[in-house]
């Protein structure tokens, strides 16, 4: 029963890690040798980046997403 108890924490801790959400929500197109253009994928949806992206995080969860 302990390691049931042990197995579900750790799923749930899991589940909850800024990074892994993060890293499972976000993909970078890096397509500059086809045609020159980068984009970032969110989910469903594409952005186009013609130029820099700048990130900022705020809270406690912050930290955790820069791995």
């Amino acid at each position: 029963m302990k390691s049931d108890i042990l197995k579900l924490f750790r799923a749930a801790i899991g589940a909850v890690d800024p990074y892994i959400c993060v890293k499972n929500h976000l993909a970078f197109n890096n397509n500059h040798l086809n045609d020159g253009k980068n984009g970032l994928y969110i989910e469903d949806n594409y952005v186009a980046l013609n130029h820099n992206l700048y990130v900022a995080a705020f809270g406690k969860a912050a930290l955790g997403i820069n791995r």
